[in-house]
């Protein structure tokens, strides 16, 4: 059931017609509701700009998560080198 009638511009319905087929989503409605929901439980700030492709991002933390398991890799090594001289040294005992 329709309350009200928001006035979009040309451009903003060429924009939520193209989410909603692309997403499958139905109604202008739900598309409206969808949206909606999605940038209040993210709690996206729309006074920012969010740019930049989730492909971009997911290689950043690919190789930021590379560059932690190389630093604790290095670490648990480092460790183990430690333990077994230790190990040596109460062998020689």
């Amino acid at each position: 059931m329709k309350t009200t009638t928001i006035q979009v511009s040309l451009g903003t319905k060429a924009l939520i017609n193209e989410i909603k087929e692309k997403y499958t989503l139905g109604t202008h409605d739900n598309t409206v509701k969808t949206m909606a929901l999605f940038i209040s439980r993210n709690d996206l700030n729309l006074n920012l700009e969010y740019f930049g492709s989730h492909e971009k991002a997911i290689k950043n933390l690919e190789i930021r998560m590379e560059a932690n398991l190389k630093n604790h890799t290095e670490k648990l090594l480092d460790y183990n080198k430690s333990f077994r001289n230790w190990m040596g040294e109460i062998e020689k005992t």
